[in-house]
This record gives structure tokens, sequence and C-alpha cells, in this order.
């Protein structure tokens, strides 16, 4: 009996997976050189998988699906090293929040890094061991948004079988207009 639970635990260890999606043909990041490049009017919800950008900034303060689903618009104005993030429904900002540039994001290497992506691990989270996440903000070369995420990971299935995931996903947020609301 000891040998079948040897042999049980030695297979479930050696049947760990790899998981690797990527989308299809991307767009390349623009080089963004200033926080003024980005201000506009933003359709909230991405193409390809419809995740929303509100979810994105927000995701920590607006942690219910139903409130993104509401916002339509995100607008985004500059003002000298600042962004006035606002989310908006039938004409009417829901939320707004403003980011400062050296605390909540920089501009590095033509990319919009947002502190804000930084990786916290959830109480449901099922990575274990070292992962990486990286995610990056920035406008495609047609001018709209783009975000782009990279994941790499040993997670565990029904808690019991290991498996190497790595995610490489990519939205698009598409702009309605370069102006003010």
């Amino acid at each position: 009996m000891k040998n079948f639970f040897l042999i049980l635990i030695i297979t479930i260890s050696l049947s760990s997976c790899i998981s690797f999606s990527k989308p299809g043909k991307t767009l390349d990041f623009a080089s963004v050189e200033t926080v003024y490049e980005i201000d506009g009017l933003y359709k909230n919800k991405g193409i390809p998988r419809g995740f929303h950008l509100s979810e994105l900034l927000w995701r920590w303060t607006l942690n219910t699906a139903p409130i993104h689903d509401e916002i339509e618009l995100i607008e985004i104005v500059s003002d000298d090293e600042k962004l006035i993030v606002k989310a908006i429904k039938n004409s009417s900002v829901l939320y707004q929040k403003e980011y400062l540039e050296g605390q909540d994001f920089e501009i590095k290497n033509g990319k919009i890094h947002l502190y804000a992506f930084k990786m916290k691990r959830r109480p449901d989270d099922k990575t274990v061991g070292p992962s990486f996440q990286r995610e990056l903000l920035g406008l495609d070369i047609k001018g709209n948004i783009k975000y782009e995420s990279q994941m790499f990971g040993l997670v565990l299935v029904k808690s019991l079988i290991p498996v190497f995931a790595a995610d490489f996903s990519e939205e698009r947020f598409e702009k309605i207009s370069e102006g003010n609301l």
C-alpha cells in the first residue's frame, strides 16, 4: 500500500502541465514622451477580450464588476505632471482620480508604468513559488490606449496538480476624441 501512494504522489508531481496563451497579431506601442500625448476620451470596454479600462485603473478601489459595466467612457486630461482620469456614464462623472508623475506613474522607454499595477496576491490566489507579472499602459501606433500584461508562474490546479502557466494578454481601448467631454 505504501508503494501505491508513493507511485501516486510521484505520478501527480511529474504530471504537471504547461499552459501558454498569447494573442494573435498585435500593434506596437507608440513612443510616449509627455503626459499630454495620452489626453482624450476613450471607450471603457476594450478589444478583443472586453476588459474594462476602469477595472485596470481602479481594480483595488472600484472592485465590483457592475460598476465597471456601467462606465461608458474614460476621459484623460493632463495638467503638467499629472493625469486626471474620469469615469463617465451618460455625460456624468461617476469617479475621478488624479495620478501624479513620479508618485503614481512614470514614463519610461515610451510607455506609461502605473505603480497601481504592482501585483498583489489575493486570498484566492493559487500561485505557488516564484511568479512574475508585468503590466504596461501606453498608446498604440493608431493612438488608442494599449494595455499589455505578461504573467509567468507556477499554479496549483485543484490545490494538488502543479502547472506552469504563462499568459500574454493585450487589450485596446478605442480613442473617441482628442478633447474633453
